[in-house]
């Protein structure tokens, strides 16, 4: 019997070898090697064809069953036109009928048209304006708030801590998969922590206009979905509360104590040397405390305290290599840091050739939508600095501005407020729109 079996096996393999390969083949007839993939814009009341594109990956000539993940943003009929009803985000997807694999999945984007510059400022809920001392705390709730309520577009994550055991966030709006990026930082000096108020505001602003808001006719969806914006809304946490609320608002006791010794020996009688503070909770400068050219720079102070000092080493501090790090790894296109006061701007690091002429098309956008003048145009400036700007501009040769926001001495008044907002609410899709 074992024999039986053994020659009826042996023909069988015989058989199977001798079948042609295109017969073997056909029980994977289905198998869909590639599919497509693409964002779509489209106008409200308009509409676009996508079933021809569908149909160039649709290998076997499957009959393809469409669908609107949200119907009420966009309609697709069975010929996948996709119209676009009303504001808002669907996925569209083409699936084959008989195999059940996935031809095409486009991401429909559909928005209002705006010719020039729009946003619906009644939308801004979150973020309260009415006070100047906007905290850490505040900060942690309204991110909180603003993720929960448009998940679909930003996300929010702590990027590392401080020495005081505060949380430096990182926020990114749009396409994490873009291929342009800008960062955009605030507060990395501790007294100037309006501009964490304004940069939350201009997160809050995109996200709540996303599909409604436009800029120079482009709408925010489009120039975020190609352009991904990374925020770092307060880079000094530690130094921001010190400054708001002094040395109680220290949770290590070591780090207030230290703090307290250097009020007593520094302070001098003065009332408000810690609402006037810019450093870390360390007593660091951070904005010269960057590796470039910090052997070259001379700093006017030699010992912690509210600012001036720029630390026992280069990036010796928590904030500066958190930075540093995130710079490295989303490689921005450009970068805007928030500093203040004096309405201007810097730019000019020494840059020379075209990488010079690619920094100064940035100024010109940025000067373009604030008014902001230019702190230093001669083209031969020889000042030298170990900060954000010069790391960022010479190290990593990304172009950058540094934006000085307010007229008044810091920390900056209620009272600046809605200037500051009207000459920076444009600013961040401004810079996306220079990246294209």
């Amino acid at each position: 019997m074992k024999k039986v079996l053994s020659f009826i096996f042996s023909l069988l393999m015989i058989f199977v070898s001798i079948i042609p390969c295109e017969v073997l083949a056909e029980e994977n007839y289905f198998e869909q090697d590639d599919f497509v993939m693409e964002s779509v814009f489209i106008n409200v009341g308009n509409n676009e064809n996508l079933g021809e594109e569908a149909d160039n990956f649709n290998d076997y000539n499957e009959r393809l069953i469409w669908s609107s993940s949200n119907s009420r943003v966009a309609t697709v009929s069975e010929n996948g036109r996709v119209s676009a009803v009303k504001a808002g985000k669907s996925i569209v997807s083409a699936t084959a009928e008989e195999s059940g694999n996935t031809i095409a999945e486009f991401t429909v984007f559909s928005y209002k048209e705006k010719s020039g510059s729009y946003i619906n400022t009644s939308k801004l809920k979150t973020v309260s304006t009415k006070k100047s001392k906007y905290t850490y705390n505040q900060m942690k709730k309204d991110l909180k708030a603003l993720s929960e309520k448009y998940s679909s577009i930003m996300t929010y994550s702590s990027v590392g801590k401080t020495c005081d055991n505060r949380d430096i966030f990182e926020v990114v709006i749009g396409n994490p998969n873009a291929q342009n990026h800008i960062l955009v930082q605030a507060s990395m000096h501790a007294r100037e922590y309006m501009n964490s108020l304004l940069v939350m505001r201009e997160i809050e602003a995109i996200c709540a206009n996303y599909y409604t808001g436009a800029y120079d006719g482009y709408s925010f969806c489009e120039l975020f979905e190609e352009t991904c914006l990374h925020v770092v809304p307060m880079t000094n946490p530690d130094g921001v509360s010190i400054s708001q609320f002094g040395t109680k608002a220290i949770r290590d006791e070591k780090i207030r104590k230290r703090l307290e010794k250097i009020e007593k020996k520094y302070a001098k009688g003065r009332k408000n040397y810690f609402i006037n503070w810019k450093s870390n909770a360390m007593g660091v400068d951070l904005n010269i405390n960057f590796p470039q050219c910090w052997n070259k720079y001379k700093s006017y102070v030699k010992h912690p305290g509210a600012e001036g000092f720029k630390g026992k080493s280069p990036a010796s501090e928590n904030e500066t290599r958190i930075l540093m790090e995130i710079v490295k790894r989303v490689k921005p296109k450009a970068v805007i840091s928030y500093h203040s006061t004096g309405s201007m701007l810097f730019w000019n690091f020494r840059q020379s050739g075209s990488f010079r002429n690619k920094c100064k098309s940035l100024y010109k956008v940025v000067n373009g939508v604030t008014g902001y003048f230019d702190a230093e145009p001669n083209p031969k400036r020889s000042i030298v600095s170990s900060n954000f700007g010069e790391w960022v501009c010479n190290n990593q040769k990304i172009p950058t501005v540094t934006v000085e926001t307010g007229k008044a001495t810091c920390p900056l008044p209620i009272k600046e407020y809605n200037r500051i907002w009207n000459e920076n609410k444009y600013l961040l899709p401004a810079v996306a729109l220079w990246c294209r």
